[in-house]
């Protein structure tokens, strides 16, 4: 009877133990998940500022270097690449049209049109 007892004693301590144990677990992971929840919100939270943070920043320096860059762009002295632009089509165009004179004599020799041309021209 007494050797009964221990061994429900022994089998009731057992479940108790094993009860403990799940409950424990259960209230361990609860916590954990709990912790692991909370974790992710604040992370979440914080990406969310941080993003904020990033875009209002981003919109700052953006209009700052638009101002500068608008700001260096109208200090830019171009009058020396105008010049240099306006001289070079000249000279493309004397060129074309010294091209073209020739051609055009060469044209009027072969045609025999040259001695009228320069009897116009003397007159």
């Amino acid at each position: 009877m007494k050797k009964d007892y221990f061994v429900c004693a022994g089998i009731a301590a057992s479940l108790l133990i094993s009860t403990g144990s799940a409950i424990y677990s259960y209230i361990l992971s609860k916590k954990f998940k709990t912790a692991i929840d909370t974790i992710d919100d604040y992370n979440e939270e914080i990406e969310s500022a941080v993003e904020d943070i990033v875009n209002d920043a981003y919109e700052e320096t953006k209009t700052d270097v638009k101002n500068e860059l608008n700001r260096q762009i109208l200090n830019l002295d171009i009058s020396e690449v105008k010049k240099q632009i306006i001289k070079e089509a000249s000279e493309k165009v004397r060129e074309r049209l010294e091209d073209y004179v020739v051609d055009a004599l060469g044209e009027a020799a072969v045609n025999g049109n040259l001695t009228e041309w320069a009897k116009a021209e003397e007159e």
